[in-house]
C-alpha cells in the first residue's frame, strides 16, 4: 500500500478512501470537538524502507486553517507537518489533526 490515508469520513470522494477515518456523528458532542477542522483529505502515513512517515495533504496544513502536528513525548517537542516535509514516526508519537483529534502511533509489522 502506498499510503494510509487519514481524514474525516471513510469515502469523502468517489476516488478517495480514508484508511483511518473520523466518521461524523452529529449527536456526539465529543466527536464534534475532537474532529474540529479535520479535513476529508488530511494526512497519510507512508512506509519507506521499513520506516513510517507522516505526510500532510494540502488541506491538512496551517495555511488552510487546519493543521497536522506530531508530538514526540520522549523529548516533549511538537512539530508542524507541512506538504512535502514528512516527519519520521516513532512508537508513542502522538499525531494531532485539526484542533484536537489525536492518534497514538504504534508500530506493528
Amino acid at each position: 500500500r502506498a499510503c494510509y490515508n487519514i481524514g474525516r469520513g471513510e469515502n469523502p470522494g468517489n476516488t478517495w478512501q480514508n484508511n483511518i477515518a473520523f466518521n461524523p456523528d452529529p449527536n456526539d458532542s465529543l466527536y464534534r470537538v475532537a474532529s474540529g477542522f479535520v479535513r476529508s483529505k488530511h494526512a497519510c502515513i507512508r512506509v519507506v524502507e521499513g520506516k513510517y512517515y507522516l505526510y500532510a495533504y494540502p488541506d491538512g496544513t496551517k495555511s488552510q486553517r487546519s493543521r497536522t502536528q506530531l508530538f514526540h513525548p520522549d523529548n516533549q517537542i511538537t512539530e508542524e507537518v507541512e506538504v512535502n516535509a514528512p516527519r519520521l514516526l516513532r512508537p508513542g508519537d502522538i499525531i494531532i489533526l485539526g484542533r484536537n483529534a489525536k492518534l497514538i502511533f504504534e508500530e506493528n509489522l
